[in-house]
């Protein structure tokens, strides 16, 4: 993972984690894997309000 991609990856973890949002294994190497930094970003913006993990991806 370069270094943007894993960034936003951490950033989107922290977010995440603020909100006392579970992440399961398999979603956080879902967001570790992932290689577009639009859908980080989309992730991102959408975590801000998410009240779940299903709030994030769905």
């Amino acid at each position: 993972m370069d270094g943007l991609r894993k960034g936003w990856a951490r950033a989107l973890f922290a977010v995440l984690a603020a909100r006392e949002i579970d992440l399961p294994e398999d979603a956080r190497e879902r967001i570790e894997a992932c290689a577009e930094l639009g859908y980080l970003a989309f992730w991102m913006d959408r975590a801000a309000r998410a009240e779940s993990l299903e709030d994030v991806f769905d």
